[in-house]
């Protein structure tokens, strides 16, 4: 055989362990929802807005007890199940902030750069009513211009850990920043 004929031989192989070897098929992209911007409140009952990436999911309103629950529903509701790893945006109502950024850090993986917003009573209405495609570029801008103080789930987790209060922003149903002080 001479060396042309190895080589066509060799690279079905190469590529086939290539494709093994692979996290991701892109089937297995398109069967999960991407969750983008994420809206809670609530203590005892949870009333959680979910935003995607996903264009061919609109925005979803989950309400239960636990965070395990919300995931597990919405999963159910999307028919899909949720990838939270590159979640922008967590906007905070009235909840118990330390409890729920720490679940949502640990159990649901959300990127330490995810940012923190408070959004008070109209926090589901921002997830509905805002362009979800510039929310976490708005926020960024306005850190880098000194608007508003650093927001990235660690350092603001961090600050209730340690002070049991943390500086963050507050975003108005209108899209207007300011500051805010959560304990």
């Amino acid at each position: 055989m001479n060396i042309n004929k190895k080589k066509l031989f060799i690279l079905p192989v190469i590529f086939s362990a290539f494709l093994m070897l692979c996290g991701c098929t892109y089937q297995e992209v398109h069967q999960k929802a991407y969750l983008r911007n994420i809206s809670v409140s609530g203590d005892d009952i949870k009333t959680v807005f979910m935003n995607f990436y996903n264009e061919d999911l609109s925005p979803a309103k989950t309400e239960n007890c636990d965070f395990e629950s919300i995931l597990k529903n919405s999963e159910i509701l999307s028919g899909k199940s949720i990838f939270t790893g590159h979640t922008e945006v967590i906007i905070l109502g009235d909840c118990n902030y330390t409890e729920t950024l720490k679940y949502i850090l640990e159990e649901w993986k959300v990127s330490p750069s995810c940012l923190i917003v408070y959004g008070g009573e109209n926090s589901g209405n921002i997830i509905e009513n805002s362009d979800s495609d510039t929310l976490a570029d708005i926020l960024r801008t306005a850190v880098k211009q000194k608007r508003i103080p650093e927001n990235d789930i660690i350092t603001v987790l961090s600050s209730l850990l340690k002070n049991n209060q943390a500086e963050i922003p507050v975003i108005t149903s209108d899209g207007n920043l300011d500051k805010t002080i959560i304990s």
